[in-house]
Order: structure tokens, then sequence, then C-alpha cells
């Protein structure tokens, strides 16, 4: 019976590696496959899906209120009054969140703005008996495997 899982490539393939060796699994019993990134389209995808977690739009609207609060708080001593200040806030902070997005989150000039291996997977293809079947998907499972697939050979 042959087990398939797709994992990213991180230490938790290693780990998931490791604990099939102390399940009694040898190494001539899996087959690790690194996936090539075919790199095109892979800046678009990160700025559709905003995997890192911070988007353009999150710090504008964080510096932007911020500065709207120091605006209308500061606008009732100001000569032109709180809600003038307030827009004028409103949108400098948009913008400062804007280009502090650009020049340090999103630079690619910048060391470590891309990681060593991006969007790398690896196809893990395990040949085990049937009764650990279960076990194998399961370790696999805890440690973070995308999917996981069982073949059974039915040759008879």
């Amino acid at each position: 019976m042959y087990i398939v899982s797709v994992f990213n490539y991180s230490l938790h393939l290693e780990m998931a590696i490791t604990a099939l060796e102390q399940e009694g699994i040898d190494n001539f019993r899996m087959l690790s496959i690194p996936l090539k990134p075919l790199g095109r389209n892979s800046k678009k995808l990160e700025q559709l899906t905003h995997s890192d977690g911070i988007t353009p739009i999150d710090l504008s609207a964080i510096f932007a209120t911020i500065l709207m609060l120091f605006g209308v708080i500061y606008g009732y001593i100001l000569a032109w009054g709180p809600i003038l200040w307030g827009l004028i806030g409103f949108f400098s902070g948009a913008l400062l969140g804007y280009l502090y997005h650009i020049f340090y989150k999103g630079g690619s000039n910048f060391p470590g703005s891309h990681p060593k291996h991006p969007n790398a997977d690896v196809i893990l293809l395990v040949n085990c008996d049937p009764l650990k079947a279960d076990s194998v998907m399961h370790l696999l499972e805890v440690h973070n495997a995308l999917g996981i697939g069982k073949y059974e050979n039915k040759i008879s």
C-alpha cells in the first residue's frame, strides 16, 4: 500500500520523516520528491492571497486611524479645527502606511524579503503495510501535511 502526501518545504516535513522512521518504516520505503516552483505569477499570487498576513490596506488603515485620531484631538487647539485636521491625518496616515508597506514589507531589493524556497512543495510517498496505513496517515496528518492519499495495489 502506498501513502502519498504533500508538504510545504519546512521543518514539519523533516519531523514527519523522523516520526515515520521511529514507527519502523525505513528510508528505502520512503520517497520524497521536491517540486520545483515555476516562478511565473508567484508574486501576483502573493499579492492576491496575502499569505504573509499583512496587506497594504491593513497598514494604511492602522496608520490612518492613528493619525486621524491625533488630528481630531489636536484639531481643537489648531486653527483649522478638528474635522479638517482629522481628514488631513487620515489621508497622510493612509499614505504613510502604504509607503511603509512598499519600502519595508514589499521591497524585493531588501535581503530576506524572499524565502529560500518560495512556494516549494514536497511529495512524500510511503510504501507501507496495510496494517500500518492508518498510523502512517495519522502521523502525516499530525505533522501538517497539506494533503494525504492512499493507493492500494490490488494485483491478484
